[in-house]
């Protein structure tokens, strides 16, 4: 039996390319399952497979050094690779639907930025 993996070798790439400060990543897989009752479902819920999809976000801390932060553009497509370690990840083409940041101007605190992005089509595992 296994070990549990690890995200220490964790990356997000944009277009190919990674991006510097990535804090955490999450991906959300979706199998569209849709429910319906009838007169054939005696009294109970069924399902069928709907249409797939796939979303998430990313948390980086910005760096002004970084010349890849400019990939990452509200409303643009972009392929990613999210990568869970060194051997595994998903993978596909995205369009990133917002950029959020936090700017603590009391504390001085290092500045987060978080992307989500919606799936632009299929999704790849390995």
């Amino acid at each position: 039996m296994g070990a549990p993996i690890s995200g220490v070798g964790g990356d997000f790439k944009v277009n190919d390319v990674s991006v510097d400060d990535v804090r955490n990543w999450s991906a959300t897989l979706e199998g569209g399952t849709k429910e319906y009752g009838s007169s054939s479902t005696a009294g109970y819920s069924k399902t069928v497979a709907g249409r797939k999809r796939w979303s998430g976000s990313i948390e980086i801390f910005l760096n002004a050094g970084s010349p890849n932060i400019t990939g990452i553009v509200e409303g643009a497509l972009a392929t990613v690779a999210l990568h869970i370690d060194g051997t595994h990840q998903l993978s596909g083409n995205i369009r990133i639907d917002t950029i959020e940041y936090g700017v603590d101007i009391e504390g001085a605190e290092i500045i987060p930025a978080t992307v989500n992005f919606t799936g632009d089509g299929a999704w790849s595992k390995t």
